[in-house]
């Protein structure tokens, strides 16, 4: 039965109208935003959930590339906008980060993990190991070694050779590929990251389709050489296209959004398209070019993160 994209569309924004509402927020227009942000991941994966399966199926079956990248598009940033962080450090960004490179401006990356900010160490083990590698593999270049590589390395290899989830040990191996330019682990790990995502906890549109693989392909694109790039094996499996990441990489970075929100919360589109929010953490970190001075921070800092984009959204307005 096919969905009613209309009709659904219609109940999840007479909620938003109950709940979230400029009105309903006492036309506070910081507190408004602040309800919007903090509600919108909850709700999309509530209410629109169905809508954005029947998306992404249909997407996949007609091999159309643009709506399944827009849906992705939009989930992620959904996904990525400030808000609770779990107690986690700036890990807490590692999945969302890796998916949105699969739909998104790769430059984005850099937003999510700017330079000076040090190696995770509060979070959960995936989310912490595979975030150093990244860090090692976004900063650590041309002879410059601004992250402790072996140190990241040591522990990573420990986590990827014990018993933790297949598809956990798989992401962070995939990117020690990477960070190894050995091609074959990375070929090897993306596949089995594609045929465990079934096996997770997730919506059913990213079963679908697996996003994560996507990102981590064209992580690999963006830091491999040509050459290297030709010899990994990308995954056969049913939940990777092999003609969408090649749409994809040849530059098909539009900002649409696969379900663009009616008055009185169209907004809302402007703001899924800001740039994304830049990570903070607490204590803040110094952002460098150089060896990495502080050696741990807290946690993320959503809070200041939120208040400095609500700030950009409000001075875009004036």
């Amino acid at each position: 039965m096919e969905i009613d994209i209309t009709a659904e569309k219609k109940k999840y924004l007479e909620v938003l109208n109950k709940y979230y509402s400029l009105k309903s927020s006492g036309n506070d227009t910081i507190k408004y935003y602040n309800f919007l942000i903090k509600s919108l991941d909850f709700n999309e994966r509530t209410y629109l959930r169905d809508i954005y399966e029947d998306i992404v199926s249909t997407a996949v079956s007609n091999n159309d590339y643009a709506p399944l990248k827009r849906a992705f598009f939009q989930n992620t940033r959904v996904r990525l906008l400030p808000d609770d962080n779990g107690g986690y450090d700036h890990c807490w960004q590692l999945w969302g980060a890796l998916d949105l490179l699969g739909c998104d401006e790769y430059e984005n990356i850099y937003r999510l993990f700017p330079s000076g900010i040090p190696f995770s160490y509060n979070g959960y083990p995936m989310y912490v190991n595979a975030t150093n590698i990244l860090l090692c593999i976004l900063y650590n270049k041309n002879g410059t070694e601004l992250y402790e590589q072996k140190k990241a390395m040591d522990k990573a290899l420990k986590f990827v050779s014990s018993k933790k989830p297949k598809w956990d040990r798989a992401v962070v191996a995939a990117l020690i590929g990477i960070l190894e330019h050995d091609t074959e682990m990375l070929s090897e790990n993306l596949q089995i990251v594609c045929e465990n995502t079934l096996r997770l906890d997730l919506v059913q549109f990213r079963k679908i389709q697996c996003i994560t693989a996507y990102g981590i392909t064209a992580l690999a694109y963006h830091n491999l050489s040509d050459d290297e790039f030709q010899r990994v094996r990308l995954p056969e499996y049913k939940n990777y296209s092999k003609g969408y990441i090649t749409w994809f990489l040849q530059e098909n970075l539009q900002k649409e959004l696969c379900i663009p929100y009616d008055p009185p919360f169209e907004e809302v589109n402007d703001i899924l398209k800001m740039p994304i929010a830049i990570t903070q953490t607490r204590p803040p970190f110094v952002p460098s070019n150089e060896e990495i001075k502080v050696k741990k921070v807290a946690a993320l800092d959503a809070d200041k993160m939120r208040e400095e984009f609500i700030a950009d959204i409000l001075s875009q307005k004036e």
